[in-house]
This record gives C-alpha cells, sequence and structure tokens, in this order.
C-alpha cells in the first residue's frame, strides 16, 4: 500500500525524464538582473516535457515555485541564496552541450566557455564552486577540477602541478579543497589539501600502495575512501591529522554517498557481487536495505530530515520508474511516493 507521509522533508527531488548531465580555467559572465529562483530549504520537482516544475514541501507535495526549462543538475544553497543550475543546450556527436547558469544576489551569469561541465560541488556557504568539464565534443578534452568564486565572478588559478583523479574532490570549509591525485614533481601519490586563501598545496596523506578510487569527505579531519589494489577493494577511514589510514570492511568496491545525522553516519555503497545498499557505520558497517526496494540510484544521494530518517531513491528493474524510500529512525523501510517516475535526489 503506498502512502505519502505528512511534513515530508526532503531537500530536492527531480523527476527525470530524459537526458542525463556530463566540466579548465576560464569563464566569461553574461551578468543580467534577474528575478532570481527563491527556493526553501525543501524543493520537490517533476520534469514535463522539457521544463522542471518546481514545488514547495506542504504535507506532501505543496504549492508551485517556479519551472526551470532544460535542467541537467541543480544545486543550492539557502544561507546566501545562490542558485547553481546546469543547462542542457544540445546533443553532440559523443557529449551533451551544457552550460552553467548562476543566480546570487538578484544577479545571473552563465559559466559557457566549455562544451560539456560535469560534477559541480558548492562550498558550504554557496559562494564557491567546483567542477570539471569537457573543451570540447570529445571524451579526450577533459580538463581537471576548476574552482570558480562566485561573489567575485572569477576562477581561482589553483597553484599545483598535481593531476587530479576524475571527480575526487570535495571541499573541507569555504576556504579549502580535498582532492586524490598524484604530483607530476614528486611522484608523490595521496591526498592534497588545497587552500583557496593562500593559493597552497599540502600533501597530507600519502599512499604507499595501490590507489583510492572513492573518497568522501566525513568532517573532522576524517575522510571516508575506498583503496583497491592487487588484494582487492575495502572501505577505510583516514585520519588526516595523524595521518592514519584504518581499515573498516573488506570487498566495499565504491562509495557513492555520505550523511550524518546526529551521532550516527550512513553510507551508500556497492558491496562485491551485491547491489547497492545503504548501511549504518558506527566503528563497523551494519546494512540496512536489502531486497526492498531491489535497486537503489546511486546517483542520488541520501538525505535526512530534521526528524532523523533518511530518504532515497530505489526502483526493482525499471531505473524510469523509480520511488522515493524513507527508512524510520526504528530501521525500518517504507515507500513513500504515491506513484512511480524517474526521480533524482539533489543535496
Amino acid at each position: 500500500m503506498r502512502w505519502r507521509s505528512g511534513g515530508l522533508l526532503i531537500p530536492i527531488i527531480i523527476t527525470i525524464l530524459f537526458f542525463q548531465g556530463c566540466g579548465k580555467k576560464s569563464s566569461i559572465a553574461e551578468e543580467n538582473k534577474v528575478n532570481s529562483l527563491i527556493l526553501p530549504e525543501y524543493v520537490i520537482a517533476e520534469v514535463v516535457d522539457n521544463a522542471t516544475k518546481l514545488y514547495n514541501i506542504n504535507n506532501g507535495i505543496g504549492g508551485g515555485i517556479g519551472q526551470v526549462e532544460n535542467l541537467l543538475d541543480l544545486q543550492y544553497n539557502s544561507k546566501s541564496q545562490t542558485t547553481v543550475k546546469v543547462i542542457y543546450i544540445e546533443n553532440g556527436e559523443n557529449l551533451i552541450k551544457n552550460k552553467i547558469v548562476i543566480e546570487h544576489n538578484g544577479e545571473q551569469e552563465e559559466l559557457n566557455t566549455f562544451y560539456s561541465a560535469l560534477d559541480s560541488k558548492i562550498s558550504p556557504s554557496g559562494d564557491k564552486i567546483a567542477y570539471r568539464y569537457y573543451k570540447q565534443d570529445s571524451m579526450d578534452s577533459i580538463e581537471d577540477m576548476t574552482v570558480y568564486n562566485i561573489k567575485d565572478k572569477k576562477v581561482i588559478k589553483l597553484n599545483t602541478d598535481t593531476i587530479i583523479s576524475g571527480n575526487l574532490y570535495e571541499f573541507i570549509n569555504d576556504n579549502e579543497i580535498l582532492y586524490y591525485g598524484v604530483n607530476l614533481n614528486t611522484n608523490d601519490r595521496g591526498i592534497f589539501k588545497y587552500s583557496l586563501d593562500t593559493n597552497i598545496e599540502e600533501l597530507i596523506y600519502k599512499l604507499s600502495d595501490g590507489n583510492i578510487t572513492s573518497l568522501k569527505y566525513a568532517g573532522d579531519n576524517e575522510v571516508l575512501a575506498v583503496k583497491s589494489d592487487n588484494t582487492g577493494s575495502g572501505l577505510y577511514s583516514i585520519d588526516l591529522k595523524k595521518s592514519e589510514m584504518k581499515k573498516i570492511q573488506s570487498d566495499i568496491e565504491e562509495i557513492y554517498s555520505f550523511n550524518n545525522v546526529g551521532e550516527n553516519s550512513y553510507i551508500l555503497a556497492k558491496e562485491k557481487g551485491k547491489n547497492s545498499a545503504i548501511y549504518k557505520w558506527s566503528g563497523n558497517l551494519k546494512r540496512l536495505t536489502y531486497s526492498f526496494p531491489k535497486n537503489i540510484d546511486s546517483k542520488s544521494p541520501i538525505i535526512n530530515d530534521d526528524n532523523g530518517n533518511l530518504y532515497f531513491v530505489g526502483y526493482d528493474d525499471d531505473k524510469s520508474k523509480s520511488d522515493i524510500y524513507m527508512i524510520k529512525k526504528d530501521g525500518s523501510v517504507n515507500l513513500v511516493s504515491n506513484r512511480s517516475g524517474a526521480y533524482k535526489i539533489f543535496k
């Protein structure tokens, strides 16, 4: 039986019925005064044709807020009222052409000197974004992470010879960013911290063997990482202050999302030979989801409401017919959405 939770708090849930979004160091801003989209803390959105319709939360889906045409990705900071949208332009031969549209303080600017941006991440206060991009409609044209200062309207040029591995970068705070990579001068491989204030890079954990394939900053100078070597893969906790690595569990192949809820921590991860699942982490991992639903959308993060309930996107066989599920504090898994669709959660 389907039911809708009263007072449901879900940050940003979007039904995607078409296209998936796929991000160096230059940007020319087109600035216009606009009536910026003011979003509440929690928003539901649904794509109808090419328009993403946005709704507030009021014991379920409330009144309409507005709509965004051709939306691929959305990030929002409620404190600074900053909205970062990735907007679809057209399909290329190899990639989807898009642009980044930023709305802040009643102004709008576009970052569009690339072909396709991806893996955008917003800083805690919403004054900076990090992203990668393709220069051209070619998979060989990928560029390393770029950081853009929204307040100053300029790219922050990184003074580093480190090659960053894919999307393995995370904001620690508004002025420091963490990433995994290899320094071309020293050949050091590990986790680096870069100060956006001083433009100084620091190697804070040197990896002696294997490679890090997933990375999430857990707060308090702790990183969760998947390390793989010739013996297999596993989930590790890295203490950046002590420069110590501790194994949590073997056979974890990837971590997709991490969330702190009070004194508890939750991880969306994939174990070897098994489907993605949500785990509770308190020194060791306790699996919370199994066959209901059969699959969890790894591209949608797990999030929580003010009551400590967790929300995620799940589906059985067809990803376009997914649903929103909730894990209550007692550990029970419940179906929240009253109809299936291709939902997405943005955090």
